[in-house]
C-alpha cells in the first residue's frame, strides 16, 4: 500500500510517496518517490488541469478523404504520371489533376482560389505540400504539360483499372452528347472548340463546347469521353465517335469490342449505321416516329402489357422494320404516364399559342382602326411573328392560319385543328419507337436497355449542379486547356459515381446529394493551446462528432487510416 510521508530537513518539510512491507519481521520502506514541498505539489496539481484552448482549426476531411481513397484505388496519380514526363520537383502533374478533380467534385474554385481551398483540407496533411505549390501560375504550367493527344491514352488506362479493380462491366454502354456555354469572347480566336450553336441551356448567344460521353449501365460510371466544337450536331459527332470509341474499347479489353451501344434519336444517320454494322457492335436506339409510317400505323390495340411489374401502364408491340436498308427489330413502347404528360403539355402550349394569336389578330384590327401608332405591320412581319408563336413542337400542325390583306392592312385568321390533335394523340403521344439489331432480345430487354439512357442524362444534369460537380465556370481560352478542364471534370464525376457505388455495394443506398452532404460535415479539428503550456507540446487533432450513418460510411470506404481518431 502506498502512502505519503513528510520528512523534515533544515526546517522544511519534503513529501515522499512510499511503499512499505515487513522485512525480517520489521516494517521497512522498500520504495519511495520524491514529491516535493507542499507548495510544489499544489502548483503541479493546478498546472495539470487542462489549459484553456487558444483556438480550433477546422479542415475539410470526410468528403475529401472519401474521394482521395477512391483516387488511390483507381491509381489516378500514378496513371497520369506514367504518361507525362516532369522533373521530380514539387507536386506531380497527376497530383495537380487529382486536386482539380476533387475540388470540382466538391466545391469548384478558380485556379486563384484552389490553393487556399487545398490548404484548408486534409489533403495538405497527406501530401505535405505548402499552399504556395498550387498557386494559379503553377496550375496553368502543369495543365500545359498535358498534351491533348495523351488524354485518351490516360483515360483508356483508367478504364482498364475500372474493369479490373472495380468490376465495371462493358457489355452495355450508354452514349449521349451535351454542350456547355462559356464566356469566351466572340473575338477570341485561340479556341476552335468554343463555337456558337444550338445550346441546350438556351444560351445561343454564347460560345459553347460539346461533350460526348460513354457511361456504364450501372451507376453511370464514365468510361470514355470526347470534346468537340460547339457548332457540330449530334449525328455528325456520333458518325465520328462510334468507331473511335469502339477502337478505344478494343484497346482496353484487348479484343474486338462486343458491346451494345445505347443512344437516343437523332444520332443514327446512314453513315453512322454503316460504321456500326462494320464492327462487332450492337445497338439500341430510338427513332423519330414520323420517319417510320409503317410503325405509326400499328393500332394501340396491338400493343400488349409488358411482362414485368416494374413499369405499370406500359404496353409494347414487337415487329420488324427496315433501318437504312437493313431488317431490324422494332419495339414500340407506349406509356400511359408519358401519354398524359405529353397530352397535358401540348394542350397547355396550344392554349398559350391561341392566346398570343388572338392578341396579334386584335392588334391588327386596332392598327386598321387607327388606334395604334408606330411601325406599320406588313404581311411579312405578321408571318414572322406567327412563326415565332407556333415554333413549339407540333403547334404548326395543330393550328390552321391564314394571313390576308384588307384595305392595305394585314389580317390574321386562325383555327385549331381537332382532327390533327386526335391524329397526334392516336399515333405519337406516349410512344417510343425503339430499334435494335438484337433480334433475340425480348421487348422488355430492349425497353430496359433504352431506359438506361437516362443514366447519361443524369450525368449531364449532375454536371450542371450549382453546389458540386460543376463543369462551369471554366476559365480557359485555348483548346488544349479546355480539353484538360473537361478531362478533370470527367475524373471528378468518375470519383463520385464510384464512391456512391461502393456505398451501395456495402448496403447503403443514398442519393449523391445525401452522400456528399453527410461526408462534407465530417471535419478534422485541430485544437491549438497557448505557448508555454504542457498541452502546447502535444498533437491535438481530432474528428468532429459523427452520426451512425457517417460512421458506417467511414467503415465501408476504409477511411480510418486517413482520418484522425476521436479522443
Amino acid at each position: 500500500m502506498t502512502s505519503i510521508i513528510g520528512k523534515e530537513k533544515k526546517g522544511n518539510t519534503y513529501y515522499y510517496a512510499v511503499r512499505s512491507q515487513r522485512v525480517d519481521g520489521a516494517p521497512r520502506i522498500v520504495w519511495q518517490k520524491y514529491l516535493g514541498t507542499a507548495d510544489a505539489i499544489v502548483k503541479r496539481t493546478e498546472d495539470s488541469r487542462p489549459p484553456r484552448p487558444k483556438e480550433a482549426v477546422v479542415c475539410e476531411a470526410g468528403a475529401v478523404a472519401a474521394l482521395f481513397r477512391i483516387a488511390q484505388r483507381l491509381e489516378l496519380v500514378e496513371t497520369i504520371d506514367r504518361h507525362i514526363v516532369k522533373q521530380d520537383q514539387g507536386p506531380s502533374v497527376g497530383q495537380y489533376l487529382v486536386l482539380a478533380a476533387i475540388n470540382r467534385a466538391l466545391s469548384p474554385k478558380s485556379k486563384r482560389q484552389i490553393g487556399a481551398w487545398y490548404a484548408n483540407t486534409s489533403l495538405a496533411r497527406w501530401w505535405g505540400f505548402p499552399e504556395e505549390s498550387f498557386i494559379s501560375q503553377r496550375f496553368w504550367d502543369h495543365m500545359g504539360l498535358v498534351a491533348e493527344s495523351v488524354i485518351p491514352a490516360i483515360e483508356e488506362d483508367v478504364t482498364r483499372t475500372l474493369v479490373s479493380k472495380f468490376d465495371i462491366k462493358l457489355g452495355t454502354l450508354f452514349y449521349d452528347t451535351t454542350n456547355f456555354f462559356t464566356y469566351i469572347d466572340s473575338f477570341n480566336d485561340r479556341s476552335t472548340l468554343a463555337q456558337r450553336g444550338k445550346n441546350k441551356a438556351h444560351r445561343n448567344h454564347l460560345k459553347q463546347i460539346g461533350l460526348a460521353l460513354l457511361v456504364s449501365g450501372n451507376f453511370h460510371v464514365p468510361i470514355l469521353h470526347r470534346t468537340y466544337a460547339g457548332q457540330l450536331n449530334d449525328a455528325t459527332q456520333f458518325k465520328v465517335y462510334c468507331g473511335e470509341l469502339a477502337d478505344a474499347l478494343e484497346r482496353v479489353t484487348g479484343e474486338p469490342a462486343d458491346v451494345t451501344f445505347v443512344f437516343d434519336k437523332g444520332n443514327i444517320s446512314e453513315e453512322a449505321f454503316g460504321e456500326l454494322r462494320g464492327r462487332p457492335l450492337h445497338f439500341v436506339t430510338a427513332v423519330r416516329c414520323r420517319d417510320f409510317p409503317d410503325l405509326l400505323s400499328v393500332p394501340l390495340d396491338d400493343y400488349r402489357p409488358v411482362e414485368t411489374d416494374d413499369w405499370p401502364g406500359v404496353r409494347s408491340h414487337r415487329c420488324e422494320t427496315m433501318l437504312h436498308g437493313e431488317a431490324t427489330t422494332a419495339v414500340l413502347a407506349f406509356s400511359e404516364t408519358l401519354y398524359t404528360q405529353q397530352f397535358a403539355t401540348i394542350t397547355r402550349e396550344l392554349a398559350k399559342c391561341v392566346t398570343k394569336l388572338t392578341d396579334l389578330a386584335d392588334g391588327l384590327k386596332e392598327w386598321q382602326a387607327g388606334k395604334r401608332q408606330g411601325s406599320r405591320p406588313t404581311e411579312k412581319s405578321v408571318a414572322k411573328r406567327v412563326a415565332e408563336i407556333l415554333s413549339p413542337q407540333h403547334m404548326r400542325d395543330l393550328v390552321k392560319m391564314e394571313i390576308t390583306s384588307h384595305s392595305g392592312f394585314p389580317r390574321l385568321r386562325f383555327a385549331t385543328d381537332p382532327a390533327a390533335l386526335a391524329h397526334l394523340a392516336n399515333t405519337e403521344l406516349g410512344r417510343n419507337f425503339l430499334v435494335t439489331d438484337h433480334n433475340d432480345w425480348s421487348a422488355e430487354d430492349v425497353i430496359r436497355a433504352y431506359r438506361g439512357q437516362y443514366h447519361v442524362e443524369d450525368a449531364f444534369r449532375d454536371m450542371n449542379q450549382l453546389d458540386f460537380l460543376h463543369f462551369r465556370p471554366q476559365f480557359h481560352w485555348t483548346d488544349q486547356k479546355v480539353r484538360v478542364h473537361a478531362f478533370y471534370c470527367i475524373l471528378a464525376f468518375t470519383l463520385i459515381t464510384l464512391l456512391r457505388r461502393e456505398l451501395f455495394r456495402g448496403g447503403l443506398e443514398i442519393s449523391t446529394h445525401e452522400m456528399l452532404d453527410d461526408l462534407a460535415t465530417i471535419k478534422e479539428v485541430a485544437v491549438i493551446y497557448p505557448q508555454g503550456t504542457m498541452a502546447h507540446r502535444k498533437d491535438h487533432v481530432t474528428l468532429s462528432r459523427t452520426s451512425k450513418r457517417q460512421k458506417q460510411m467511414i467503415e465501408l470506404l476504409d477511411l480510418k487510416s486517413l482520418l484522425p481518431e476521436r479522443g
